[in-house]
Parts: structure tokens; sequence; C-alpha cells
């Protein structure tokens, strides 16, 4: 049985693409997008809180709260309520509110924007074949008015930085002298990688002969890399350093040439997009010119059961500006016909704003890269540390890696067309993606992954479609593109200077290939409906290991593979 949550959207018809227009928004959405920075409304969050004996009764903890206002207002209000402000943000600050003190502070009538703090975790051989980077890196490619590989340059992401937002970089000779900076947003003493998580995501971004047996390398073995770290030995972090990573990356886009950022974790989504602070610092870096990639995450079956969940997309993949990745299964072979979605991987819509999601699908299956030196990781769980001495690795499984291969993919896409802007690369990738067999859309998006089709369409300008030889098959594109409206900005697709084809038109920023329809409501091939519903109580429970003192924490800290 297939289960998701109950809401009120019409499930109709079968199409090719998902299409969801919904991107029906309420008008305290749209309000909270209509300035920028937004003085969003107060999230419903701590109001929940408050409104619950159990919560609001009097605790021996603080509770952690992420606070949206000028320096004069975090000030005004820390003295008034004797709150601790833990972390200054750019926008804001991350504050504790002592214990029995939250409903005075939420109903503050000076307070802005208040959310929890939540708690974030992060969520290649044949990777590279069966995504076509490894053509990329292989072929010469120039910018022309023909589309095939000829003299010119090799595409592996030089010039192009990705800054890691995870749990740190160890160094290692696959990395060598490409990361620029590394920034400890914890409390650990430096950014070097505790966990093993983020080494592993960088090497699957930019990891150059990550081993020798078999040879393998990251999807762009040229790019660089700015390590910020905010996650602890645990795989754990705030949401607050997170948002203070992102908006640091902002500020230093330009000396790095920071173009995209990887957020390779994420926590439950309690509150719509507009509301939440994480998707926010997101939105403040499209704003910026960064495509921000964001892992689905991990929570598309029951712990117990094993049945399918919908709608348990992470923030901030649940915003409409981030590009978010679910992780598919090559099943070890460089064919895709005999690729599928993994059991795990999240499922869309959004929750609470019922947007598409995710947005693409990228092998996410055990994954083997870089292994980081004595990481918490690799001693809690030996049996993914894959073979001895320098050829060691680790395999790992999640949406986390998909994003990784992605976010190494628009690296790719920047080095051929460094004008290309977040809206541009998302419909190069859309666009370019072939069909999934057996899967919908809310578990693929568009489609998966075809790197060497997004490459050829960057550097067409005539061509309508970009079909690619891959391990011996003809890869078809799925020509079409999905996003929220607020991600479209006049002009901003003819600004990259791509011409895709009569057949993509843009209305309310959802843009369409022919003969691909689009109606206020989701058109799916299974059957799925939202009235089915879902209940707490068939397992998914608040109590589960949300506890709104500590924020929210995963028990294994680990993605099994299928």
């Amino acid at each position: 049985m297939t289960r998701f949550p109950a809401a009120g959207v019409n499930a109709f018809g079968r199409l090719l693409v998902v299409v969801l227009v919904g991107l029906t928004a309420s008008a305290a959405v749209a309000e909270a997008q209509s300035a920028f920075p937004r003085r969003a409304l107060l999230s419903p969050t701590p109001q929940q809180m408050v409104a619950d004996d159990d919560f609001s009764a009097p605790s021996d903890d603080a509770t952690r709260l992420v606070l949206t206002g000028t320096r004069r207002q975090i000030n005004d209000l820390a003295s008034r309520h004797g709150l601790r402000i833990r972390k200054r943000l750019a926008w804001g600050a991350a504050v504790d509110v002592p214990p029995g003190m939250l409903r005075e502070v939420v109903d503050d009538g000076e307070l802005d924007q208040a959310a929890i703090d939540l708690r974030v975790a992060g969520s290649m051989d044949v990777s590279g074949i069966s995504t076509g980077a490894d053509q990329a890196w292989s072929n010469q490619w120039r910018i022309s008015g023909a589309f095939k590989p000829s003299p010119g340059f090799p595409v592996n992401g030089t010039g192009v930085t990705i800054a890691i937002i995870d749990s740190g970089i160890d160094p290692h000779p696959a990395l060598s002298g490409r990361v620029l900076a590394s920034v400890n947003f914890t409390g650990a003493a430096d950014a070097t990688d505790d966990h093993g998580h983020g080494t592993h995501v960088a090497g699957i971004v930019a990891g150059a002969n990550i081993s020798q047996n078999p040879p393998a390398s990251g999807v762009a073995p040229g790019a660089l890399l700015v390590n910020l770290k905010v996650l602890g030995a645990d795989g754990s972090g705030y949401t607050s350093d997170v948002i203070e990573a992102i908006d640091w990356a902002i500020a230093n886009r330009t000396a790095y040439n920071i173009r995209i950022i990887n957020l390779s974790l994420g926590h439950p989504s309690i509150e719509s997009w507009a509301a939440d602070p994480l998707c926010q610092a997101v939105e403040r870096a499209y704003h910026a010119g960064i495509f921000v990639v964001a892992a689905a995450g991990n929570r598309g079956k029951h712990p117990d059961t094993g049945e399918k969940i919908y709608g348990l997309i992470d923030s901030p993949g649940v915003s409409p500006y981030a590009f978010t990745v679910g992780a598919l299964n090559t099943f070890a072979t460089a064919f895709r016909s005999d690729d599928g979605v993994t059991t795990y991987s999240s499922r869309g819509p959004t929750w609470i704003d019922h947007l598409p999601k995710p947005d693409i699908g990228a092998p996410g299956n055990r994954i083997r890269s870089l292994l980081g030196t004595d990481t918490t990781l690799a001693q809690a769980y030996p049996q993914f540390v894959i073979g001895t001495g320098p050829d060691a690795v680790l395999e790992l499984s999640g949406s986390s890696m998909a994003a990784g291969v992605v976010s190494g993919a628009a690296a790719l896409l920047l080095q051929g067309k460094p004008a290309t802007t977040p809206l541009g690369l998302r419909v190069a990738l859309q666009y370019s993606s072939s069909l999934v067999p057996g899967s919908t859309a809310l578990e693929t998006g568009v489609g998966s992954l075809n790197v060497v089709s997004a490459l050829k369409g960057i550097f067409s300008t005539k061509a309508k479609s970009f079909p690619a030889l891959i391990a011996g098959e003809l890869i078809a594109n799925q020509q079409g593109v999905f996003a929220a409206a607020v991600v479209n900005a006049p002009g901003a697709v003819g600004a990259d200077g791509i011409a895709w084809s009569d057949g993509i038109a843009w209305s309310d920023g959802i843009a369409w290939a022919d003969g691909i329809a689009w109606a206020d409501g989701i058109a799916w091939a299974d059957g799925i409906a939202w009235s089915d519903g879902i209940s707490w109580s068939d397992g998914i429970a608040w109590s589960d290991g949300i506890a709104w003192s500590d924020g929210i924490s995963w028990s294994d800290g680990i993605t099994l593979p299928d």
C-alpha cells in the first residue's frame, strides 16, 4: 500500500511529466514573497508548541529559536525576555529562550519571525558513466552552433567553485590544492571532517582519481571547493549554523567564484517554505546568482513495513529556489535501462505547500567516494569501508550522494557556459533528463540526470532534443521543465542565451515542451490520490525523535542501501 499526507489536491489523467501549479500558495505565502529580504509571517511551529500544554510547561532546558530582525530588534527582545544570543546571523540571530518563557517571546508584538533552530543531518565509477559525465571529461567541446563534440576544451568543472556545507572536508590527495577555504561554524576545533559525510560528498562532487582499482573520479574532477563545516562528529548540527554558512557563501561568492552550494543535509519540513528561515537563506543565495542543490531526504518508506510514503521532502529541499534531488539505484551497471528509484528516497510533493518535488533524480545508492581520516562514520560502520590502503573508499547511500552528483554536473555546465544563471541550470538539467522506468515525477522529478545531453543543450542554439549514447544505449530527453512560479524572472532564460526551442514557454514560471499540458493539480500514471492520507499512528509520529528542546535528530545516522 502507498501512503502519503492528506491534502486538498485532486489527481487526474496520465501525462509524460508531472504537472503541478501549486503553486497554490496561500495569500500569506505570497505576501511573504513580496519583499526582499523577506519580513515573513510568524512561523506556526512555536505557536503550536505554546498551544500544547506538554510543550509550554516549564522545562529545565532552554528552547533554541532562530529570530528574524535587525540587530537592534534582537537586542531589545533579548533584553526584555532574558534571551541568550547564541549566534548573530545576517538577518537575525539564534537565541536560547529560558525555560517557561517561550509563550512570552512568541507573543511579543515586536517579533518579526520565530522558528525552531532545528537539527539538520546529512541525508563512483558507475555514476560517472551512467550520467554521461565521463564523456564530458574525455571529449573536447566548443561553443558553437553545432552540438557535437569538437576540438576545444575538456569539461571537468575547471574554474567553478562549489561550497560544500556539510560535516567538513578532510585533506585528501583526490582534492589536493582545490579546497580554497575552510570555515568552521560549529563548536569543533577546526573544519576537518570528524564524521566522514562531508569528505564523501566532496569526493562525489569533485574528487580526482578517487581510486585506481577500479579507476573512479567525482563528477567534476577539476572543480574547486569551499569547505563550510556545520555538522559535528555525530553527523548533525543546527539550522542556524547552516544559515550562517549560506550567508557566508553569499558574502564571499565573488572572492571565490562560488557558483553552487551543495546541501546534502536537511530536517523534516514542519512549516511552509516561506516561513522557514533555512529556505529563506536558500532564496537569498538564489537571488545572489548561486545554484543551490539540496537532497530530497531519505524518508520515502515506512521504517517498519517498507510501505511507500509520499510528501516527506526535507527542508531546505522544499524550497522552490532549491534544486532538489532524489536518489536513483543504478544496480551497479552503467546501463540506464535498468535504473530505478531507491526505496528510501523521499517523495514529493512538499508536505505544507504541495509543490512539485524532487526536481530531478541522480545515482545515490551504494556510491563509493572518499574515506576521511578516523571518522566516526567509518568506525561505526566498518562494513561500508571498501578496500585498504590508498585505494580504500567509503560506500554510502542516500539522496545526499545524489545531490553531490548533480552539484558536480552543474559545475560542468557552468564551465562550459559561465553566464548560465540558476534558472538556466534548472532548465538545462531538467530538459535534458531522461525517463526512469516505472517511476513517477513524485519520485524523480522530470527524470534522471543526463550530463552529456545537458552539455549538448547549452552549446546548441538550434537543436530541440539532445539524445546521448550512454553505455551503448541511445537515451532520449524528457524535454520538460517544472518549477514554482516564484523562481522565474522576466528574461531570465533568454539572458542565458539558451534558445531551447519554440516548444518551451514560460507561464507563471512553468516551462513545458510540445504536447505537455499543465493544469491546477497533479497528473500521475499510477492513480495516487491525496485522499488516501497518512496517519501518525502508522509509525511516523512526532514523538519518534522530534524533541522541541533539542531539535531533530536521526537515531542511526546512515541510510542502508537497497
